[in-house]
């Protein structure tokens, strides 16, 4: 039996026609600088928000266990008087500075947003 070969168009190229979706898009660049800023910020956000909760929550467990402690040994007070406290005030800047990096990404977006619309 004989194989008999039946030529195929060959195809060069190809168009693809929608006519019922039309979209009006707009080109914006943006400078790599600002996608590196926001970039940083959230990862400064992040990072802060982080180390913050995790300082305070441990001063936080020292007082919880320091409150069940009857009498309190020498190591108990030293960190429920002043290692506890200075956590705490270690942590809270930390937070503060965090809400700050956050707010610069929401302004930075917000001014990203501004120059595409």
């Amino acid at each position: 039996m004989s194989h008999v070969e039946t030529p195929q168009p060959v195809v060069n190229s190809g168009a693809i026609t929608i006519d019922h979706v039309h979209r009006n898009m707009k080109s914006t660049s943006i400078l790599s600088i600002e996608v590196d800023m926001l970039g940083e910020a959230g990862r400064n956000s992040s990072l802060l928000s982080a180390i913050s909760a995790g300082l305070i929550s441990f001063a936080l467990s020292i007082w919880t266990n320091a409150a069940f402690q009857d009498p309190l040994p020498n190591a108990g007070w030293y960190l429920t008087y002043i290692v506890a406290p200075f956590l705490v005030v270690l942590g809270m800047p930390l937070g503060l500075w965090a809400l700050y990096e956050r707010y610069r990404a929401n302004k930075l977006i917000k001014e990203l947003k501004k120059k595409v619309s």
